[in-house]
């Protein structure tokens, strides 16, 4: 794809900014606290003191290996059969034509739950972890787990007149689309097959935005919902920490330049990027280090007692999933403008759009169904003092929790290795009260 070489400049650019202001990457050098389980912490994490500002034997095959997990090439069917439930998929069609795929684990029908992932994501992400994944979890305990894709992802490209790879109509969307058409659609095609009037929802990073936007815009919706459970809600993200910050300033630029070369899905599944992290990650510490170390730590936190070296391949086997241009310059407005609003598609646009040069705020007060926020200490994304503005913004906020573990970041949450004692007892008794 042409925009792999604009993103490795950009790349560049970053870190040559981040050098002549200063910015360190010692985290990458040093983690000197390590949480274990049941909270006990360790005063030095021997992975970097050993392995870390060393050259690595390049030809030890004791550092470099490359053998895949069998769960990296498994697709979603194929991992929930291996955790004992086999899937079913069910197609949703919304009001404007865009055809999004449901994953169903079945379960007790009384008890929907309604998963919804975040950007460049897809349901995969809540079932990658195996056993201690939140779907496989959710399934053994007997809920009815229904997982959505965002339309535009890699099983959600479907249109009933629009082609993705010919029509660049089809990508004229952003998360706004998806509150307004294709998450009400989910709900109602859930509550359809399983009888109930009321569902359970669970959303990560911007898969909160399309719950919390059909309710401001569709307050019908809020008595639909028995309880909203947020991770990590990327609604406002004002805060947002380095090196993503400058990412979300030079937000116009970028989508300047998307346009420019022509591109409207943005990394899709399949291109030669991800299949050159596919080659490079899995190649043992090295590969380690510069995938997740150098790079996905210092976006969105660095915590290798949850992202260990062992399981990342398997996270490359189903990321990135794809999404618009336009989507991702929606959320990285909310960052730069710090509002929570409608798209802003140009002072001349919105006047047509909007009657205003501004777009209009979504409106947070109308937001009445229960929510229960949880947040992280380490997460550089969606930054504690953001969470807590939207808990301040919301009318029936049932529960505001920053876990416990001090170095939980933004991908904790859905690939954390001990998610399933950190978060999901929560969880649990959410579901069990409301």
């Amino acid at each position: 794809m042409v925009y792999t070489s604009v993103i490795f400049h950009m790349v560049t650019m970053i870190l040559l900014y981040l050098s002549s202001t200063g910015y360190s990457l010692t985290p990458i050098v040093e983690d000197r606290f390590l949480e274990k389980p049941g909270g006990d912490v360790l005063q030095i994490n021997e992975f970097t003191k050993k392995s870390v500002l060393r050259e690595f034997p390049i030809l030890d095959e004791n550092v470099i290996k490359t053998n895949v997990p069998a769960d990296a090439k498994l697709d979603f069917n194929g991992l929930a059969a291996k955790y004992g439930h086999p899937c079913e998929e069910h197609y949703v069609e919304s009001e404007d034509g865009y055809v999004t795929k449901l994953f169903h684990l079945p379960g007790d029908r009384k008890r929907p739950v309604l998963m919804m992932h975040g950007l460049f994501d897809s349901a995969d992400t809540f079932i990658i972890r195996g056993n201690r994944s939140m779907a496989i979890s959710l399934a053994n305990a007997g809920y009815d787990v229904w997982l959505g894709n965002m339309r535009g992802n890699k099983h959600s490209r479907r249109h009933v007149t629009l082609n993705p790879d010919k029509d660049t109509e089809f990508w004229n969307f952003s998360y706004h689309e998806m509150a307004l058409y294709d998450l009400p659609a989910t709900i109602d095609y859930i509550l359809g097959h399983t009888g109930q009037t009321r569902i359970y929802g669970i959303g990560h990073s911007q898969g909160n935005n399309i719950f919390i936007v059909m309710t401001a815009i569709l307050p019908q919706y809020n008595k639909k919902i028995r309880v909203f459970i947020s991770l990590a809600p990327a609604v406002h993200i004002e805060n947002i920490k380095l090196p993503t910050k400058i990412l979300v300033l030079l937000s116009p630029l970028i989508n300047y330049l998307f346009e420019g070369i022509g591109n409207e899905e943005i990394f899709p599944d399949g291109t030669i990027l991800q299949r050159l992290l596919q080659k490079v990650c899995p190649l043992g510490l090295p590969g380690y280090v510069l995938c997740v170390q150098l790079i996905l730590f210092q976006l969105a936190g660095y915590n290798t007692a949850e992202l260990e070296q062992e399981f990342f391949p398997i996270v490359l086997g189903h990321n990135p999933s794809g999404t618009s241009r336009k989507n991702l310059i929606h959320l990285a407005q909310s960052g730069k403008y710090k509002r929570f609003a409608y798209y802003d598609a140009g002072a001349e646009e919105n006047i047509r759009l909007y009657g205003r040069k501004e777009p209009p705020l979504y409106d947070l007060s109308v937001v009445t169904m229960k929510v229960a926020i949880f947040a992280g200490n380490n997460d550089k994304l969606v930054v504690l003092k953001d969470t807590a503005r939207l808990r301040d913004e919301l009318t029936n906020v049932v529960e505001y929790r920053v876990l416990e573990p001090r170095k939980w970041n933004h991908l904790d949450f859905v690939w954390g290795r001990n998610a399933n004692k950190f978060l999901f007892p929560y969880i649990f008794k959410l579901l069990q009260k409301y």
